[in-house]
């Protein structure tokens, strides 16, 4: 997962650096950039533990609640501010919208809320 990630980040640094005429069109690229980045996190995502027992599914699904909350006030506060935008500068205000940007922001959200959670740093007052 980090070596995909990694890739897609020399990849677009070496075209942006190249004084190559490239024809393909920059937003082909940002695609294949921004694709390579979820495939990636999804591959961390999803990958198991040395140790896979019913503590670290247990934190898996509680993990899958808190990420689910998280993006849902994350997609009501990006609309709140569309719509404030559109009232007062008469244009959406569109620097996370799209379905590419939850998808990477959800999986952010669950790596690191998995990653304190297995070191016991999110969940407290109970046992996992």
């Amino acid at each position: 997962g980090l070596t995909l990630i990694a890739i897609s980040f020399i990849f677009l640094a070496s075209l942006k650096i190249s004084a190559l005429e490239i024809p393909i069109k920059v937003e082909t690229l940002k695609t294949v950039f921004i694709d390579g980045i979820i495939i990636g996190l999804s591959l961390i995502a999803l990958s198991s533990d040395k140790i896979e027992d019913e503590r670290t599914t247990l934190i898996k699904l509680k993990v899958c609640a808190y990420t689910s909350f998280s993006i849902v006030f994350f997609v009501i506060f990006q609309d709140l501010i569309n719509y404030i935008s559109l009232s007062f500068l008469g244009k959406p205000f569109d620097l996370f919208s799209g379905g590419k940007m939850v998808i990477l922001l959800m999986l952010i959200y669950y790596i690191i809320f998995y990653e304190l959670a297995k070191r016991g740093m999110l969940f407290k007052g109970k046992e996992n």
